[in-house]
């Protein structure tokens, strides 16, 4: 079932087909936003926090049952697709942004965890599963199991950046453009390259874009001020 919700809706679990439901803060976001469900199942749960914002389209998919998508408050997420599988769970934390053409996927009963302030750049995808099985020829053992990707608060991932199942990434990290994580990253760690290797840590990193700044003007942490502080 394809779904908008109504303007004269509740705003508070508004029960739908199924046992579907979705909770939002503000029940305009429907109206003025391009957004998009889709529940081929049962009893799946989407919901979005104060604030919200998309740019262009963004599809929240569950196309099993069980499934769980919540997003914090004032997050922005340009444009893409999330998708939460049977007895699935994707959390995203306060405050995260994506450019645009983000995909996230996770399916058999994993999860995706995005902690709060996090920057996803263009293009980046976050998938925890391969989408098909491979099996042993032998024995016939699975080889590529589903797993859980988890990413803690304030972490950067660069444009077209691949996170897979199993990936770990401490807070305040940065991953580079196109980099491909499947293991652990440290805390505060510059990774890059496929597969991602830490080349740095003891980083810090500021929302600040460069575009205006003028030459010289942040060789140093102390020259970001107020709200683009370092942390």
């Amino acid at each position: 079932m394809n779904f908008r919700l109504k303007p004269e809706a509740a705003s508070k679990f508004p029960l739908l087909e199924n046992g579907n439901v979705i909770e939002v803060a503000d029940h305009t976001i429907f109206d003025r936003l391009n957004l998009k469900v889709t529940f081929e199942g049962r009893n799946n749960r989407l919901v979005i926090g104060r604030d919200f914002d998309v740019s262009k389209a963004l599809h929240f998919h569950f196309p099993s049952h069980e499934g769980s998508i919540i997003v914090g408050d004032r997050c922005y997420i340009g444009s893409g697709c999330i998708r939460a599988g049977h007895s699935c769970a994707i959390q995203i934390g306060n405050e995260v942004t994506a450019t645009r053409d983000v995909f996230m996927e996770v399916v058999e009963g994993q999860s995706i965890t995005v902690g709060e302030d996090c920057m996803l750049a263009t293009g980046v995808i976050l998938r925890a599963s391969d989408g098909h099985p491979i099996f042993d020829e032998g024995t016939g053992d699975r080889v590529n199991i589903t797993r859980s990707i988890t990413i803690a608060g304030h972490v950067w991932v660069g444009d077209r950046a691949t996170i897979l199942g199993g990936a770990e990434i401490g807070g305040g990290s940065v991953i580079g453009a196109a980099a491909l994580v499947k293991g652990s990253i440290p805390e505060k760690a510059l990774a890059v390259g496929v597969p991602a290797k830490t080349i740095r840590t003891g980083i810090v990193w500021s929302r600040k874009g460069l575009k205006r700044v003028k030459p010289g003007e942040l060789e140093h942490s102390s020259g970001i001020k107020g709200e683009y502080a370092i942390r």
